[in-house]
């Protein structure tokens, strides 16, 4: 069978393989686009689902979307939301949990956050060992509130 160039094109954005491969596959199974697509995928030429729907234009499978979800979610799980009363620790949970739970829960979070404020907790995000810039900022707004603090129970 001969095979054109709108059967390759096809096969290609169903595959996302190149030109060679899909003309290869193609011609293998005499121009049968499921054959083909089936071939590629058990040679691990495509992922299993994960090829563009033509008349639809999104991904069926764990595309790029949940491939980038996944790898933020790892990064969340590698930085930690840790908060700290006069050097004892309070809370020490991995940031992407940190921040299902303020989603779930906003009003209360801002709330419970702005109260630990003000009762001389202190917030620090760590990346495994490592100190992060943001935390030059907190200390920033801890010492200013300290400073409010120390200045309202003086006019007190």
């Amino acid at each position: 069978m001969n095979i054109n160039l709108e059967q390759i094109d096809e096969l290609r954005k169903r595959a996302d393989v190149s030109y060679e491969d899909a003309k290869d596959a193609l011609e293998r199974f005499d121009g049968n686009m499921v054959d083909s697509l089936i071939y590629l995928e058990k040679n691990k030429r495509i992922k299993s689902c994960g090829y563009q729907n033509h008349h639809h234009g999104y991904n069926h499978g764990n595309g790029d979307f949940f491939e980038k979800v996944k790898g933020l979610w790892k990064k969340g799980n590698k930085i930690r939301f840790i908060v700290t009363i006069q050097d004892k620790t309070l809370l020490n949970l991995p940031l992407a949990v940190s921040l299902i739970i303020a989603m779930l829960t906003l009003h209360y979070s801002i709330v419970v956050l702005v109260l630990a404020l003000i009762f001389g907790c202190r917030f620090k995000f760590k990346n495994g060992t490592e100190e992060m810039k943001v935390n030059e900022t907190l200390n920033k707004v801890h010492d200013n509130i300290d400073g409010l603090k120390k200045k309202f129970t003086q006019e007190a």
